[in-house]
């Protein structure tokens, strides 16, 4: 009996929740779009991803840089590790400044 009574309670529940997602939710927030912090935040984010690229480029070649030194004064159990060590920083480099350009083009529809 307590069960019946739990299982319409979780049906009603359902049901309401089912009815509130359907029902159509309008937001006008064309304010929202067009005020100062919307447009700062924009340029701010474009001017980040900017400063990024540059970042990531300049970090990820002194990295590949110093490892190569390193590999070159290593023995040979060393010179594996210094290997990874390089292919993770090259590839790391690539990821950065492709995620960078990519998240900027996105950005760039935006306006």
């Amino acid at each position: 009996m307590l069960k019946e009574k739990f299982n319409k309670g979780k049906t009603a529940v359902y049901m309401l929740m089912a009815a509130i997602m359907l029902t159509p939710q309008f937001v006008y927030a064309d304010s929202i779009a067009n005020s100062s912090a919307a447009k700062g935040t924009e340029k701010l984010l474009q001017d980040t991803l900017s400063w990024l690229i540059g970042i990531a480029l300049v970090v990820g070649s002194v990295c590949t840089v110093v490892f190569a030194v390193r590999r070159a004064a290593a023995d040979e159990m060393d010179k594996k590790m210094w290997d990874k060590r390089i292919v993770t920083a090259v590839v790391s480099t690539i990821v950065a400044v492709v995620a960078s350009s990519l998240i900027k083009i996105i950005l760039s529809y935006y306006q």
